[in-house]
């Protein structure tokens, strides 16, 4: 039998069932006369000041306790927890926290071993450690939750912000930290308040005049939209089903847009002027934006020079579907992808271009020179108050009833209003969703100032009607821009001038002039870029691709410039607009002869064709 108070063996793999199986073996020895054992008793474990102790021999010589578990959670999944622990050894309390990972039986001594050094001594099993530790949790130990990012919990009943939490009921400020961003570089600096009635009252008008004064309407109603959207970026995606969009202020040097950014971030914390530029990775700029959840991120001076177009569709993608880049971990575990989870706004003297994923994710202000003097420092006089706006605009926003059904009624009619504006181009219903998002920003803002007694609702009417200007002429402008950047649309116009001019050929679509059919045939073969297909139902035409995209680069390097669409991009906006004739559910392009071999092409409609790049007599000639 093992007897009291002598040590067992130090055997880290020592568990509770081989120490009962040691017990039993032994008693049958002792009692071989008898025709059957007596059962034995359940290990038992205790603590004191002197130590923990197992069937009264000790196996430690001091008392561990856990006080406190925290669990650290990330929209409402519980990422990690963190055990809170008291030892005691040799009458001394030693405080330190503890991981679920290292409260395990090859980790809790190293854990301790790092606190208070090698005076704490475990004669027993790690096991038997960690047992006693259980046994002596009482049945109602302290819980707390600490979440690693800001913004809505799941349900939507509350906002919760660093040493803030806010419900329909109120705001409460708490002594302990809701959220902990002390891992992060730039959002460890997030900080709110909660401004009084008066002050409340003060900062509205002040943003409705000085504020909104620093530049046009055309820039600041936007941007003010923006603010007040952003409490409700995670909300778009999971709730609303939308994608989020950036706003990009786009102006030469020294026009202002840094500080009108600076001023925004001013709504979210004391940022100083520390923004975070484009110039970083796509990498680092998505870990930084990831712990923005639920307010705006700002990234500073885009230039094209400076970050990739690869890289900043990767952002400006990610941010608007809430999703990362997924990585493997080094044990093989899927690991949760950065990206920026709030809005996004964006500086830079340009922008990207002609690239349709980011133009139908985006609304570009063009932010004109000059400034406002006495706007400026009236803005510098109140930045103090800006970040107590956010926490009195939410709390007012969930305290009424169904604020989500409300929300989702105003963004989805000003979809239907906006989308009639934008009909017949690529990525309208894209284009015409940003803006209502941002106009339901604007109106909720508009509708606060009424309720804190800034505004009537008669000045709010106004600025309603004058902010709807605003978008409509955006969405003309948008209209008749991305009407002309179509890929589709470019080559249309260009072929056109093409075929006019036989400096391409589409065998067999049009007679060509005498001067054209003397022409030597290697010269007619260069011109080739399909022909014209008859079947016994229907006529169609096909277009070699690989060829037709020479002929286009050609074209545009004649007039000095870079073509601003790749084949992939051309092929993705025919597709789109339902010209190509697909070869099955598949495939796109079809496999045909040409010249000896054999070519990718895509197949059109004949009348199709010839109403977009054929003269109307010359397609008369071709009937």
């Amino acid at each position: 039998m093992v007897k009291k108070n002598e040590p067992e063996d130090n055997n880290a793999d020592t568990t509770v069932d081989s120490a009962v199986e040691e017990t039993e073996s032994e008693s049958v020895e002792d009692n071989d006369n008898e025709a059957e054992t007596e059962p034995t008793e359940q290990a038992k474990y205790s603590m004191d000041e002197k130590g923990t102790f197992k069937n009264g021999a000790m196996i430690a010589n001091f008392k561990l306790a856990i006080v406190l578990i925290l669990s650290i959670i990330d929209v409402g999944e519980i990422v990690q927890r963190l055990y809170k622990m008291v030892l005691t050894l040799n009458g001394v309390d030693s405080h330190f926290t503890m991981t679920d990972e290292e409260f395990s039986a090859r980790a809790v001594m190293p854990a301790i071993y790092h606190e208070v050094g090698l005076d704490a001594i475990l004669y027993g099993s790690s096991k038997d450690l960690m047992i006693a530790v259980q046994e002596s949790i009482p049945k109602k130990i302290p819980q707390e939750k600490i979440s690693l990012c800001t913004g809505f919990t799941p349900d939507y009943k509350e906002f919760q912000l660093p040493g803030m939490s806010i419900t329909s009921a109120g705001i409460q400020v708490t002594g302990e930290p809701v959220v902990d961003l002390s891992n992060s570089n730039l959002a460890r600096k997030i900080n709110f308040t909660k401004p009084s009635d008066e002050e409340i009252k003060h900062l509205m008008q002040h943003l409705l005049n000085d504020f909104k004064s620093l530049k046009s309407d055309q820039v600041m109603l936007p941007v003010i939209g923006h603010v007040a959207l952003s409490p409700f970026a995670f909300w778009i995606v999971d709730k609303l089903g939308r994608q989020k969009y950036t706003l990009h202020l786009k102006g030469p040097s020294g026009s202002g847009k840094t500080f009108i950014a600076n001023k925004v971030a001013s709504f979210f914390g004391d940022f100083g002027n520390q923004l975070t530029s484009w110039s970083g990775t796509a990498n680092s700029i998505e870990t930084e934006g990831y712990s923005f959840r639920d307010m705006i991120f700002i990234l500073d001076d885009y230039k094209r020079s400076v970050i990739s177009k690869k890289e900043i569709i990767r952002v400006i993608q990610n941010h608007a579907d809430n999703r990362g880049r997924g990585r493997l971990n080094s044990s093989l575990k899927l690991q949760k992808a950065p990206h920026i989870r709030g809005l996004l706004l964006s500086t830079g003297e340009d922008f990207v271009e002609n690239v349709e994923s980011v133009t139908g994710r985006s609304i570009v202000l063009e932010v004109e020179p000059g400034h406002v003097q006495e706007a400026g420092k009236a803005c510098k006089v109140f930045q103090p108050l800006y970040k107590g706006f956010i926490p009195l605009f939410v709390q007012w926003v969930i305290s009424q009833k169904h604020w989500q059904d409300s929300l989702k009624t105003i963004v989805n009619s000003r979809i239907d209003n906006f989308s009639k504006e934008v009909t017949g181009i690529s990525n309208g219903l894209r284009i015409a969703t940003n803006w209502a998002l941002n106009a339901a920003g604007f109106e909720l803002f508009c509708k606060f100032a009424v309720h804190v007694g800034a505004i009537n609702d008669v000045q709010c009417s106004e600025l309603l009607k004058r902010y709807e200007g605003i978008v409509n002429t955006h969405l003309k402008e948008d209209e008749d821009v991305l009407k002309a950047q179509n890929p589709a649309a470019l080559c249309w116009n260009i072929l056109e001038h093409l075929i006019a001019t036989e400096s391409v050929i589409v065998k067999g679509l049009i007679k060509l002039s005498s001067d054209t059919t003397k022409s030597s045939s290697s010269v007619l073969n260069r011109k080739i870029i399909g022909r014209l297909y008859k079947s016994k139902d229907k006529k169609s035409v096909y277009i070699f691709s690989d060829l037709l995209m020479k002929h286009l680069v050609r074209h545009y390097r004649e007039l000095g410039q870079n073509i601003p669409f790749d084949k992939g991009m051309l092929r993705d906006a025919l597709v789109r607009e339902q010209l190509i004739i697909r070869a099955d559910d598949k495939r796109i392009a079809k496999q045909v002869r040409h010249n000896g071999g054999r070519v990718q092409a895509w197949q059109f409609d004949l009348a199709k064709f010839k109403n977009r790049c054929i003269d109307v007599d010359e397609a008369e000639k071709t009937k």
